[in-house]
């Protein structure tokens, strides 16, 4: 398991903890399984084979960062912080911190515009793979069970539902935003600000 959290560092920049190992072995079996790699151990070495951004390291990314991110979230939280600020806030940001697929900073922009649709919103999501970052950009997700939980927040205008995806406006993709980086960083922390 340690060449393989190296060579996420070296292909994605992303420290895989030593706490998430049982849990990461058990995203490589499912994984392997998925795409039909006979076991672990072979899905490995075709990442080695593999640039940062193809399409098998897309799937590792989201395996093993966007296990903890899905729509709606933190509603209930978000949902009370945005009332706190009463109805008269003109200007309302939002920080996603660890944004994965962006899944939660739509969801915060939706909730706030919700609850405070007089407000100038903006959301800026930041993670520290470049890959999942790049994948909200595009604002584009499947249609899940989850997903079906943002239906009655959503208006014509944030975009349309092609097959079993839905892509979001670029008037919505404007609003939301995404950037690469680690939040140790002052300058990362700073896009935020």
């Amino acid at each position: 398991m340690d060449s393989f959290r190296e060579l996420v560092v070296e292909k994605l920049g992303v420290p895989v903890p030593t706490f998430h190992t049982r849990w990461l072995m058990g995203q490589l079996v499912v994984l392997s399984r998925a795409l039909n790699f006979s076991s672990v151990e072979l899905l490995i070495d075709g990442l080695r084979e593999e640039s940062a951004g193809s399409d098998l390291w897309s799937e590792v990314a989201h395996a093993i960062t966007v296990h903890e991110t899905h729509w709606l979230r933190n509603a209930a939280a978000l949902k009370t912080a945005v009332r706190s600020f009463g109805s008269d806030v003109a200007q309302l940001r939002i920080l996603s911190l660890g944004c994965a697929y962006g899944q939660e900073a739509y969801s915060a922009y939706l909730v706030a515009r919700q609850y405070q649709p007089e407000a100038s919103i903006s959301v800026v999501g930041v993670d520290l793979s470049a890959i999942c970052v790049e994948n909200a950009r595009r604002g584009l997700f499947r249609i899940t069970d989850d997903f079906e939980a943002l239906l009655p927040l959503l208006r014509e205008e944030d975009g349309f539902a092609e097959g079993e995806c839905y892509q979001f406006s670029e008037a919505i993709r404007g609003r939301v935003t995404f950037c690469q980086g680690n939040l140790m960083d002052p300058y990362v922390a700073k896009q935020g600000a």
